[in-house]
């Protein structure tokens, strides 16, 4: 009996300690954006559920009818533009085929997404309505697994 409870406390006191450190949970799924998303709670989300978001937060740069119709990419129309493409993430926002050695006023190569996470999280610094804390946690929990299709 001791040895069980024991047991029972390790393997829930493991399991617990993993969440903690490295699960991703996406919150309540009953909330608007995970509604309008359709993930549901500890789902990855992918460019499907994403897209949305990225419509409706940057559309009015990052849309078009083909892939180089826009000024940088068109990555809130075409997944194909996100995932193999770098950026200095600072003006004038230069896409590359390979991350840039050296970015200009020493920002930091990134890929597409993740300058997109860096400029959506400072919307409310450029003068621009803060994206939701929820439409937050699913763009950085797609960028941070690598923005699955």
């Amino acid at each position: 009996m001791v040895w069980t409870r024991t047991l029972t406390v390790l393997v829930f006191g493991s399991v617990a300690a993993l969440c903690v450190g490295g699960c991703v949970e996406i919150q309540d799924p009953q909330q608007p954006a995970m509604q309008h998303s359709g993930l549901t709670t500890g789902e990855i989300p992918t460019y499907h559920e994403v897209q949305p978001i990225l419509m409706e937060r940057c559309a009015p740069c990052h849309v078009g009818e083909q892939l180089y119709d826009c000024p940088s990419t068109c990555f809130a129309s075409f997944y194909e533009s996100l995932p193999g493409r770098f950026t200095c993430c600072a003006p004038p926002f230069t896409v590359y085929e390979e991350p840039p050695e050296d970015c200009q006023n020493l920002a930091v190569a990134m890929t597409i997404g993740e300058c997109g996470l860096d400029r959506v999280l400072h919307f409310v610094e450029d003068g621009k309505d803060a994206v939701p804390p929820d439409q937050v946690l699913i763009l950085k929990t797609w960028v941070e697994h690598g923005m699955p299709e």
